[in-house]
């Protein structure tokens, strides 16, 4: 037979045995059949010949091959394709016959260098990859990390269970294992199980040096009460003493204590403690807790961190408070901080005291922590303390309030400085406001000579130019005395003896109130004047004045100014009369001074007088032929009132009041201001001294007009008052007679009118009032001049 008929009828055969294959499997019959074993038998040779299937490739004696592991065979006449590159990648397939690239994947302990690369690296030591990963998935670009704790002992690891090596500061926990949940026979007894060991972080305050699997299972604790600063210690050299504490004794016995925070009422009294590292039991500074300096306390307020003992090294630690650095110091309310310079104090260490501020100092406000100076602060100058802002607990003063002004003293700003002489201040209270006080009165002032009193009650003395009364009432001294000395009365009394100013000797006076010697007695009172014979004042007589305007030390009467000229025109004689001026004893103005002769109306005035009324002193007496000596002739006798001269026979008639009746009075009115030739002061400076006195001020009477008077009348009793004069309409009112002041100002208003005439009833009462004229005429040549009388004996 031919090798084509060979090749065709194995063909013809394959088909029939891959159709009957196809209809044994579809019905569940088994292959071990007669075609069935021809197929298996001649199958490979059917597929050589006609190429390998997927996952297959053609060996070289004929037949086909699974493709070995790490390629894949896509079938046909190919060759494997091996998953590494020509370089090597690492990929891998999980067993044979692959069929295409897609079944190639990253190895157990493997990891994709990137992603989208098929370059595979080992997982690091302390890592595992656990099975096959495609490349394509995300699984192949990690490996899983060993629990915390723990670490293999090569790279690549494949499994959970090579974390085996414990590492230091961590141990094995062997916690029981979880139930498998299954159902177990009845009576049956679940088997012991063994957890895998788990690593946990060392607690604090013991020490694990890690290692394998089946090493030491429980941590070893520090001996002596020793500490670590955190969890997971590696060996014993970590347990140390912890801030805040000591090793107290030696030995096995030696343990760890808390810093002692003081005591200052034991005997000794102990100051605070604290200290501030970690420090191993062997270091000198364990032995004992540093001093924070006598006097001194401390207090736990410094954190540090307790692990709980379960922690797994992922909770929050608890905060125990311990006296951890010299923050922990303090001192109290009312206390200060000083250098210990008994106890050996040096720059490059300090040591430290507390002091109580008290007597006149101030400390701290509050407690203070921390090791500095602070000491006490000074109360300003002269300001004391007095139990006011001192510290029930230390004794010392925390306020600056607690500085007081002592009592004599005021508060000036910086300090306190002693009241003046004449002020005063109870003192012990706030500065604010504490001033010293002046005393309470004018004129009062404090004894001797520095001041610095506490109390308003010792302003029990007058200074100069003041005098008191029995009450210690306090005055100036009146004008016209002095006083020049400091008197006091006694401490504590309310009334005495009084202390009056001293009269000024020779009836001088003073300028002004409050003279503080008899050198300021330097002026005679208004309306007096010294003279060339005394220096004692006395009444400016007749004719001068004494002024209140005067300068000082000017105690000279002044002179009345000249009087004006009267002139009285007859058969073209002009016959002129220029009075004297007159002024009542004591006339303190010019507005005193007076003609001693005047006529109610200028020229040819005469005031008629009836009959028999007039006395003709030219008669007995020939030489009395002019005016002058017609004036002189009414002036010797006291009781004439006005004079007539006739220039026509050169006679001089007088008229003189006549006795024997007081309900009759005549008042004849004194001409104008207008014949007084007015002077201004002499000086500047008697000007500017009327401005600067204490004396009541002498104000001149305001110049009337020509046709009104000066309101000044000269009053006389005269039983034929009715007989002077031409009776002018009579002012009386129906409602009544006026009175004497209307009668008199009625006069005086009207130019006219030259005197009144009042009639007193028996009971002393006005019962009438008549005006009086005289008379004018060109022709006429007697002329009336009324005499000015001072005396006020008769007026009303």
């Amino acid at each position: 037979m031919s090798s084509c008929s060979v090749l065709l009828l194995l063909c013809l055969l394959a088909v029939h045995a891959i159709s009957s294959e196809s209809r044994l499997l579809s019905s569940g019959s088994s292959l071990d059949t007669a075609a069935g074993r021809l197929l298996r038998q001649y199958l490979p040779l059917a597929s050589a010949a006609q190429g390998c299937s997927a996952g297959q490739y053609p060996t070289s004696q004929g037949g086909c091959q699974a493709c070995p592991k790490g390629s894949w065979c896509s079938g046909g006449a190919a060759v494997p394709v091996p998953c590494s590159s020509s370089s090597g990648s690492g990929l891998t397939t999980q067993k044979q016959g692959a069929t295409s690239a897609k079944q190639c994947v990253v190895p157990p302990g493997m990891k994709l260098v990137k992603k989208g690369s098929s370059q595979v690296e080992a997982c690091p030591k302390g890592q595992f990859r656990a099975g096959f990963a495609g490349a394509a998935d995300a699984l192949a670009l990690k490996c899983s990390k060993c629990s915390a704790g723990s670490t293999t002992t090569v790279a690549a690891a494949t499994k959970k269970q090579d974390c085996k090596v414990l590492l230091p500061g961590y141990y094995w926990s062997r916690s029981a294992a979880k139930k498998s949940g299954k159902p177990r026979a009845a009576g049956s007894v679940a088997p012991a199980q063994a957890a895998d060991p788990v690593p946990r972080m060392c607690p604090q305050n013991s020490w694990c040096p890690g290692g394998i699997a089946d090493a030491t299972v429980t941590p070893t604790a520090c001996p002596n009460g020793l500490w670590t600063e955190a969890m997971g210690a590696t060996s014993q050299d970590e347990c140390r003493v912890p801030p805040g504490h000591f090793l107290q004794g030696t030995g096995p016995t030696a343990a760890v204590t808390p810093c002692t925070t003081g005591s200052l009422t034991a005997t000794p009294a102990q100051p605070g403690t604290y200290q501030p590292d970690w420090l191993l039991p062997s270091d000198a500074a364990a032995a004992a807790c540093k001093s924070c300096g006598a006097g001194i306390l401390s207090f736990a307020n410094e954190p540090l961190a307790v692990f709980a003992p379960d922690d797994d090294g992922t909770g929050r630690p608890k905060l125990l408070s311990v006296a951890a650095t010299n923050i922990s110091c303090y001192i109290r309310q009312g206390q200060g901080m000083v250098l210990d310079t008994a106890a050996g104090s040096t720059t490059a260490d300090p040591i430290y005291k507390a002091v109580t501020c008290s007597s006149n100092s101030v400390g701290v406000p509050d407690t203070q922590y921390g090791l500095e100076e602070a000491p006490c602060s000074e109360c300003p100058d002269n300001m004391i303390t007095a139990n006011l802002f001192k510290s029930a607990v230390t004794g010392g003063y925390y306020d600056v309030g607690a500085c007081l002004v002592p009592p004599g003293y005021g508060y000036y700003g910086g300090g306190a400085a002693p009241c003046v002489k004449g002020e005063y201040n109870e003192g012990l209270d706030s500065p604010r406001g504490e001033d010293c006080k002046a005393c309470p009165a004018d004129g009062l002032t404090t004894p001797g000579p520095d001041g610095a009193v506490a109390s308003a009650a010792e302003c029990r003395c007058v200074l100069p130019g003041y005098g008191y009364d029995a009450a210690r009432t306090v005055s100036k001294c009146p004008v016209g005395t002095y006083s020049d000395a400091e008197r006091c009365w006694q401490a504590g009394s309310s009334s005495g003896a009084a202390g009056p100013c001293t009269t000024c000797p020779g009836g001088r006076t003073t300028r002004r109130r409050g003279a503080t010697s008899a050198d300021a007695c330097n002026m005679c009172p208004p309306g007096s004047g010294t003279s060339s014979s005394s220096s004692s004042c006395s009444p400016c007589p007749s004719g001068s004045f004494g002024s209140s305007f005067r300068a000082e030390g000017d105690t000279a009467c002044a002179a009345c100014p000249t009087q004006a000229v009267l002139l009285f025109r007859i058969n073209g004689d002009v016959n002129a009369y220029t009075p004297a001026a007159i002024s009542a004893p004591g006339a303190s103005s010019e507005d005193g001074c007076m003609p001693d002769f005047s006529a109610t109306e200028d020229g040819n005035w005469q005031l008629p007088v009836a009959a028999g009324g007039l006395v003709d002193v030219t008669a007995s007496d020939a030489s009395v032929n002019n005016l002058e000596k017609c004036t002189a002739a009414c002036l010797q006798k006291e009781q004439c009132q006005l004079v007539s001269f006739d220039y026509a026979s050169n006679s001089c008639l007088l008229r003189v009041a006549a006795a024997g009746s007081s309900s009759v009075r005549i008042a004849f009115k004194i001409n104008s201001g207008e014949q007084l030739l007015r002077r201004a002061p002499s000086t500047a400076a008697a000007a500017a001294a009327a401005k600067d006195t204490d004396i009541p001020a002498q104000t001149q009477q305001a110049i009337k007009p020509r046709d009104m008077g000066i309101g000044i009348f000269s009053w006389w009793s005269d039983a034929t008052a009715a007989s002077v004069g031409l009776e002018m309409p009579n002012p009386t009112p129906s409602s009544g007679p006026l009175s004497a002041s209307e009668c008199v100002q009625t006069c005086n208003d009207l130019s006219e009118c030259a005197a009144v005439v009042i009639t007193s009833d028996a009971a002393g009462g006005v019962s009438g009032c008549s005006l009086r004229k005289g008379e004018t005429g060109a022709g006429n040549s007697v002329r009336t001049l009324v005499r000015t009388r001072t005396s006020t004996v008769d007026a009303l």
